[in-house]
C-alpha cells in the first residue's frame, strides 16, 4: 500500500490513481513537457475518450449528438469541453502559421514602425468571440426547428457544438495544407471545406430529426434543410473571408 501525496489516502501500490481524490499516483517532476501533457490531459482529454469522441464526431456525423441525447457520456468528451479545445487548438495553429509564415518579420516591422502591434493578437481574441456567436446563432436557427420536429434548445446547442468543433477542424486542416503549399490548390481546398460541410450537416441533421421526431414530411425535411443551408451559406463565407484575412497578414 502507498499514500495519496495529495489526500494521503491509503491506495494499492497497482493504482495509477487515487480514487479518493483522483490525482495520479505516479508523479513526475515538473518540465515543459510533462506540464504540457498534463494541460492536454486533463483540460483537452487528449487520451481515450478524446480519441474515441473525434472518431465519432468526424467519421458518424449527428451519432454523437445522439449518444449524448441518450445518456452515453461518460465515454465521451463533453460538448462545452470538446468545443472549447477545438476552439483553442484552431487558434493556436493558426497564430503559430501566421508568426512562421515568410513574410513576417517584414509584417511586425511595418506593425512596429505604423504603432499597431496589437493587430495580430486583437485578431486572434476577436476569433474566439466570432466563434462562440456563430455557435449559438446556429443554435437558434436549429431551435427554430422545435415546433417541427421537438428539438429543445438545448439539445439545438448540443447539435451546434459538435457541427462547429467538427467545421473547425476541417477547416483547420485545409488551412495548414494551404500553409504548407504557400497557397497552391486553394480553390480545390475551398470547394472540399464546402462539399464537406454541406454533406456532414445535411447527414448529420437528418439523423437527428429521426431521433427526435417519429414523423416525417418532405415539405417539412425541405424547410429544415433550406434553413440550415442558408446559416452554412454565410458560416462558410464568413470562415473564408476570415482565413484568407489571417493568411494575407502573414504570406
Amino acid at each position: 500500500m502507498q499514500n495519496c501525496k495529495n489526500c494521503n489516502t491509503q491506495v494499492a501500490d497497482t493504482a495509477r490513481y487515487c480514487h479518493q481524490c483522483g490525482q495520479a499516483t505516479e508523479l513526475k517532476s515538473f518540465g515543459i513537457w510533462n506540464a504540457t501533457h498534463s494541460f492536454f490531459d486533463q483540460y483537452i482529454a487528449l487520451e481515450g475518450t478524446a480519441w474515441r469522441t473525434l472518431r465519432k464526431l468526424v467519421t458518424e456525423p449527428g451519432e454523437l449528438s445522439i449518444t449524448y441525447m441518450e445518456g452515453q457520456r461518460a465515454s465521451f468528451v463533453g460538448p462545452i469541453r470538446l468545443f472549447f479545445s477545438t476552439s483553442f487548438v484552431f487558434i493556436l495553429l493558426m497564430s503559430l502559421m501566421l508568426e512562421n509564415s515568410l513574410a513576417l518579420k517584414t509584417y511586425y516591422s511595418d506593425l512596429l514602425f505604423s504603432g499597431q502591434e496589437t493587430v495580430v493578437f486583437e485578431l486572434l481574441q476577436s476569433a474566439f468571440v466570432i466563434l462562440v456567436t456563430l455557435t449559438l446563432s446556429y443554435a437558434a436557427l436549429v431551435w427554430l426547428v422545435k415546433k417541427i420536429h421537438h428539438i429543445n434548445f438545448g439539445n439545438a446547442l448540443l447539435i451546434s457544438l459538435h457541427f462547429h468543433s467538427f467545421s473547425m477542424l476541417l477547416i483547420l486542416l485545409a488551412s495548414l495544407l494551404f500553409w504548407f503549399t504557400s497557397g497552391a490548390g486553394q480553390a480545390a481546398a475551398e470547394w472540399f471545406v464546402v462539399a464537406a460541410l454541406t454533406v456532414y450537416m445535411a447527414i448529420m441533421l437528418w439523423r437527428v430529426i429521426q431521433y427526435s421526431s417519429k414523423q416525417h414530411s418532405v415539405v417539412k425535411i425541405v424547410l429544415v434543410l433550406g434553413i440550415m443551408a442558408l446559416y452554412l451559406f454565410f458560416y462558410v463565407g464568413f470562415m473564408r473571408g476570415f482565413v484568407e484575412g489571417f493568411f494575407s497578414r502573414g504570406i
